[in-house]
């Protein structure tokens, strides 16, 4: 733990179908930037990604965040996306989520 974050990486390479996966409680890497840079690094031609973050009750923003998450990944498109929010926890905090499965973009070569 750093700070009280942690960051977990797994990777299984297979001959038909390798998967990786990234997981981190750090806010700070819930953005399209950071989820750019990480598809850039591994490069599939698939990816789903699942945000969760705990909104405090009446932080709009929080939930909006989640919200966009992986609509603006320069290189991929959204195929479909769901969301939802679970129940309300400690000092009034709500877990919110969604799923976004992403395609890679075709690439055309240079004229």
């Amino acid at each position: 733990l750093h700070n009280g974050y942690y960051f977990t990486i797994h990777i299984t390479p297979e001959p038909q179908m390798s998967f990786a996966s990234f997981e981190t409680n750090d806010p700070r890497y819930a953005s399209d930037e950071f989820l750019a840079a990480l598809l850039a690094t591994f490069k599939p031609k698939d990816a789903t990604v699942l945000v969760t973050a705990r909104a405090p009750a009446g932080a709009p923003a929080a939930a909006a965040a989640v919200a966009e998450c992986g609509d603006g990944v320069h290189g991929y498109h959204r195929l479909r996306a769901t969301q939802g929010a679970f129940g309300v926890g400690k000092g009034g905090q709500t877990v919110v989520a969604r799923c976004a499965v992403l395609e890679q973009l075709a690439h055309t070569p240079p004229a």
